[in-house]
């Protein structure tokens, strides 16, 4: 009785945990997309384009001063308050070098770059890293404890104030450093609470053996982090030397907003299934699955098939026309945020049956399939057509990762290849219907307005899926209908 007092106990702390971490992710997902609205209006496509170039940089430093302990923070049964003063100072040690590196190469870079403006740029951004050090410890301690109701206060508290302050920088025209300023003020806001609420009291003190007990595990978390962030940033960083700024603020803002989707889809989808998968029986896993997977891929293509359709009605009205060039990147990156979902989905899979190394070989395969369609688009592509050359390059090496990795789960669900790959085909012809449809109409019936062309394109869409869904009584629906009886 009090084993399962206490089974009860942990079992309503999870899922307040998970409830607090949605309700975060989707809040701050809405407020980043608001203020990027708000901030795009304000701002030309180039500022965009300037400061994604200096975020390439800070992002790896952001895996440096992690150093893969705030994962160790998270994970370890052997964790002691006193370790955590001797993990604070080697991330706070980290961020100092990297600190006085990058500045000291800020002129370099800038030269590198042709624009003096990345030199104080550079600079500024070095206070991310000190910030980030006083960060990692206490946030991940809350993660620990499951406190992501501390987190979500921290972390709104900071988005909403570095916000107001970028919005106010913005109109009295500080251009660039507005954005800047942003994620600065963000950071400095994160650090100031984290600390004052953990109560952690963090020394600098630096114990050489609680260092070794934690260095195996957190240098596999870094090496993978290194990973995924030089593939992630590889595109950035060719197209920040082959193309304008302006043109690369286009590029960055259709990515993002298809990125902003998929990431917001994974949030509130897979994460809370990762644990279930986890620990479900053997016996019944591959039903469970496959339920699963065909919900996610008839939302997935209902999302981004709804994004490519309104895509030019969506920048027009929210950013305004001089960001209509980001539109081609947004249709296309709206096909890769289909495939990237799926593919996260299918990472878990790996993770919560014990088979991560299946997700770096996957990873890795995705990576030189990459670099490869990137040196086929330099060498038959012009600079002007080489951001949407690439944008399809994204396309393409996550196309044939999603094959190759169905090709991997022959080993986990033990079903054959084709049933792996084609186990959605009635979600998937629902929306291709619908998808050609709706294109198909529009193309014979354009209408001027753009808010009432998105809302018909959107009315039509929807009308058709849901009625073809209903009919073919989708996985979807089933669980609905399972839901609303209970209710009764």
């Amino acid at each position: 009785m009090l084993r399962s007092f206490f089974h009860n106990k942990n079992t309503n702390k999870t899922e307040k945990a998970l409830k607090w971490n949605a309700s975060y992710q989707i809040i701050e997902n809405i407020l980043n997309f608001t203020l990027g609205v708000i901030m795009a209006r304000l701002l030309d496509p180039s500022e965009f384009g300037i400061i994604s170039i200096v975020l390439i940089f800070s992002s790896f430093v952001f895996s440096f001063v992690d150093g893969g302990f705030g994962s160790a923070v998270v994970q370890s049964n052997q964790l002691k308050k006193s370790d955590l003063s001797s993990i604070f100072s080697v991330n706070l040690l980290i961020a100092f070098l990297f600190s006085c590196f990058l500045f000291l190469i800020s002129s370099s870079l800038a030269s590198f770059f042709e624009n003096e403006i990345f030199s104080n740029l550079f600079k500024a951004i070095t206070l991310l890293f000190i910030f980030q050090a006083f960060i990692v410890v206490p946030k991940n301690y809350y993660v620990r404890n499951l406190d992501f109701k501390s987190i979500a206060s921290i972390e709104l508290t900071s988005i909403i104030v570095s916000g107001i302050i970028a919005i106010i920088l913005a109109v009295n025209g500080f251009k660039y450093w507005a954005l800047a300023f942003r994620i600065i003020i963000q950071f400095f806001i994160s650090a100031v609470l984290y600390n004052l609420s953990s109560k952690l009291k963090l020394k600098f003190e630096l114990n050489l053996d609680v260092i070794k007990k934690y260095w195996n595990y957190s240098i596999n978390v870094l090496s993978n982090s290194l990973f995924v962030n030089f593939k992630s940033q590889l595109d950035i960083f060719i197209l920040s030397k082959l193309i304008s700024t302006d043109d690369l603020g286009l590029y960055t803002r259709g990515k993002q907003y298809a990125n902003m989707s998929q990431t917001f889809l994974y949030v509130v989808f897979n994460k809370p299934l990762f644990s279930t998968f986890s620990k479900i029986k053997e016996e019944i896993f591959l039903n469970y699955y496959c339920k699963w997977y065909k919900i996610l891929s008839f939302i997935a293509f209902f999302s981004f098939f709804n994004l490519y359709i309104i895509s030019d009605e969506l920048i027009y009205l929210i950013l305004g026309q001089k960001w209509t060039g980001s539109v081609i990147f947004l249709k296309v990156f709206s096909f890769w945020g289909i495939l990237k979902v799926l593919l996260l989905f299918n990472f878990d899979i790996f993770n919560a049956k014990g088979k991560p190394k299946l997700n770096f070989i996957n990873s890795l395969f995705e990576f030189i399939l990459f670099i490869l369609f990137i040196l086929f688009s330099y060498i038959f592509f012009n600079n002007s057509n080489l951001a949407i050359s690439i944008s399809f390059c994204f396309f393409l090496c996550t196309f044939c990762s999603f094959i190759f990795q169905n090709y991997q789960l022959t080993f986990i669900l033990k079903q054959n290849f084709l049933n792996n790959l084609f186990s959605n085909y009635v979600e998937i012809f629902i929306c291709v219907i619908s998808f050609l449809l709706t294109m198909f109409l529009f193309n014979y019936f354009s209408i001027d307005n753009q808010l009432i062309s998105a809302m018909s394109k959107l009315f039509v869409f929807t009308s058709s899926s849901l009625f073809l869904a209903i009919f073919l009584r989708i996985e979807l629906f089933k669980l609905i209908y399972k839901k609303i009886k209970k209710i009764k």
